[in-house]
């Protein structure tokens, strides 16, 4: 196996916390992951960070495509991925989760279809859906069946669909919509109001216990909010947090007038990703585009921690682009290099007393 390029350090980095009660929240840069020259340390789109029991780490690049397998630690060691159709190909894979066998699912969402490798990443099956659809997210169960999270659009549709291992519909639960999102009667009146599909859109994770599942909406209110749903679809709590100078209404305006971005908002804010730790803490990370004269002038991200009661801990943990958290709370973001060059940052997401 090849040991990863890159500096193996810890440097204990507050990254611009406020915190809040009386634990002490911090995210300590560990390491970085990548190569502009070993083939099998090359990046180009990570998407997706997963760990299974013993610490391998699970890597999905989804423009590559590949999957590659890290050992606890980080060390290379093995890679899949071919472009096509085929058993064990991949066309645009988007997410992946581990069953309690050590098994690989991955949901690829440019051939529609489930695909299962063992641990070692060797190809095992594809699964076929009862109910095709282009999902959004995907976990497994306690019980080792599968959820898929769609974007629901008309008004009597769900947003949870969940499956037998063999691919059939169980059920299907959680109709919520976004109080900003044009209630549709049928799928062709999307056509009408694509410029609303940020508010169709959705951010969703699912805790350790599998017991748990977290959601909110691409483009929040302000406050946002996070609910939490337990498995029989029911909201149990909510997190939720301000915005400094977000306006959801100004952004609103902007798409049902199709005035010109200058005359409305110079802030767009959309959820990036949802984590749960291994002590059911929630990391909400936001994503902030700001705007002068109609021209995009940066993008930052930024994070917020919630007990599971609810109670926000620590906000604007500054880091890069999340992907993903592994079973000791490692947290994975992505950082392009000027060079063009995409390496995964790994965070040590520290809770102190």
């Amino acid at each position: 196996m090849k040991k990863i390029s890159g500096l193996v350090f810890l440097i204990s980095l507050f990254l611009t916390s406020a915190l809040v009660g009386a634990e002490n929240v911090k995210l300590v840069k560990k390491t970085e992951i990548g190569s502009e020259t070993q083939k099998e340390l090359v990046f180009i789109s990570p998407v997706q960070v997963k760990s299974d029991e013993r610490g391998n780490i699970f890597i999905l690049d989804a423009r590559a495509p590949a999957l590659k397998k890290f050992s606890p630690s980080l060390e290379f060691v093995n890679q899949i991925g071919s472009k096509g159709q085929g058993p064990g190909e991949m066309n645009a894979p988007d997410y992946i989760d581990l069953d309690r066998s050590g098994n690989v699912w991955l949901y690829d969402g440019g051939n529609l279809k489930l695909s299962v490798y063992d641990n070692d990443l060797k190809f095992l099956k594809a699964v076929n859906l009862e109910k095709t659809e282009v999902y959004s997210n995907f976990f497994i169960t306690r019980e080792g069946n599968l959820i898929l999270a769609k974007t629901a659009k008309v008004s009597d549709e769900n947003i949870f669909y969940e499956f037998s291992p063999e691919g059939k519909l169980i059920r299907s639960f959680f109709n919520f919509f976004h109080p900003f999102a044009p209630r549709l009667k049928s799928p062709s009146e999307i056509v009408n109001f694509s410029r609303y599909i940020s508010y169709f859109m959705n951010r969703t994770a699912i805790n350790r216990d599998r017991n748990l599942i977290a959601f909110s909406f691409l483009t929040p209110e302000n406050p946002y909010k996070v609910h939490l749903i337990n498995m029989d679809g029911k909201i149990v709590r909510t997190c939720s947090n301000r915005i400094k100078n977000y306006d959801p209404g100004a952004f609103l305006e902007y798409l049902k007038t199709r005035k010109k971005p200058t005359d409305l908002f110079s802030l767009y804010v959309g959820i990036n990703r949802i984590l749960f730790t291994s002590r059911d803490l929630i990391l909400v990370q936001i994503r902030i585009e700001k705007y002068d004269k109609g021209a995009l002038v940066s993008t930052e991200f930024y994070s917020d921690i919630f007990s599971p009661a609810g109670k926000l801990l620590a906000e604007h943990l500054v880091s890069e682009r999340l992907v993903g958290i592994d079973k000791d709370d490692n947290v994975y973001g992505i950082k392009e290099e000027e060079s063009g060059a995409v390496k995964i940052v790994v965070y040590s997401l520290q809770v102190e007393k």
